[in-house]
């Protein structure tokens, strides 16, 4: 018995015979053949349009492998797959808290800037006397007497002359304040490094060039400063740092930190950086009195 005159095959052949014959044509009558041969080949084709149809939908449906943890349709998945689709959100739901966290962190420091930016109040300047030095290994600390009712609160500077002293700390008590001295600071800050004063005028002058904003990072077992520079802005010794840093300790800008006292190769690369060493011009763990810096707003009516 004789099979069917039309089927796939024959169909396949016929239409990639006619593509080859079309191809050999020249230019000039390979359109007109097209055009011609065109109406032929989607008659042809008809039969096949239904299975290419099953194929497409099959390989459109959604994926529910276990290897793909994003379900597009849950009602067709395993238990397991919906487990490791879950796992997968959990995932993306960590990533998203972090990168949310960090937006909001940047946001902080944007928002800190800005308020920066504007003139700060006038501060009071109530004298303390100093009562005690404690030594942590890790923090250097002196106890004044005054506190709370004073307007005290942690987080004012607390200064000496013209020479930053530190911070008060927590806990602020009625009448006695604990003092973070500035050489136990756990974070660096900025700086600007100036030139050495006139022995005659205290002038102070422009910072040196490359030195106007200068990190320079506590030692507590030293008691002194550090910071790396490259050879061509090395300061002399003798030259003043003073503060320019605007978050840490903003309302003493431009009060002395301390005198660079050496300048050596950078250890670590010695051939690029040099080394400064800054410290302090007065021993901070002797002072008798000080002075800090508290705001209006925190002005007590019975002082």
């Amino acid at each position: 018995m004789a099979g069917p005159l039309i089927t796939a095959p024959r169909i396949l052949g016929a239409a990639a015979l006619l593509l080859l014959i079309n191809s050999q044509l020249p230019v000039r009558y390979g359109g007109k053949v097209g055009a011609v041969l065109r109406p032929v080949a989607d008659t042809l084709a008809l039969p096949l349009r239904e299975p290419v149809f099953r194929i497409a939908r099959r390989l459109n449906r959604p994926d529910v492998s276990p290897h793909n943890a994003s379900l597009t349709d849950p009602t067709q998945a395993t238990r397991d797959q919906l487990i490791q689709a879950y796992d997968h959100l959990l995932v993306e739901l960590g990533q998203l808290r972090q990168h949310n966290a960090e937006l909001q962190r940047k946001l902080q420091i944007t928002q800190g800037y800005k308020d920066q930016g504007r003139p700060l109040p006038p501060r009071r300047r109530p004298v303390a006397s100093v009562n005690a030095f404690t030594d942590t290994g890790t923090r250097h600390v002196i106890s004044i007497n005054l506190g709370s009712n004073q307007g005290l609160a942690a987080g004012q500077t607390v200064l000496y002359g013209t020479n930053l002293v530190g911070r008060v700390i927590e806990p602020v008590g009625p009448v006695s304040a604990d003092v973070a001295l500035v050489t136990g600071q756990e974070v660096g800050f900025h700086v600007e490094i100036t030139p050495a004063p006139d022995t005659t005028s205290n002038h102070v002058g422009a910072p040196l060039p490359g030195l106007e904003h200068l990190r320079v990072t506590p030692d507590p077992d030293t008691g002194v400063f550090t910071a790396e520079v490259r050879h061509d802005t090395a300061p002399p010794v003798g030259a003043q740092a003073r503060l320019a840093d605007e978050i840490h300790f903003r309302d003493a800008r431009a009060h002395l930190l301390g005198r660079v006292t050496h300048v050596r190769p950078f250890p670590d690369d010695p051939e690029l950086l040099m080394q400064i060493v800054i410290r302090p011009t007065l021993d901070l763990r002797f002072l008798n009195e000080v002075v800090v810096l508290v705001p209006p707003k925190a002005a007590s009516p019975n002082e």
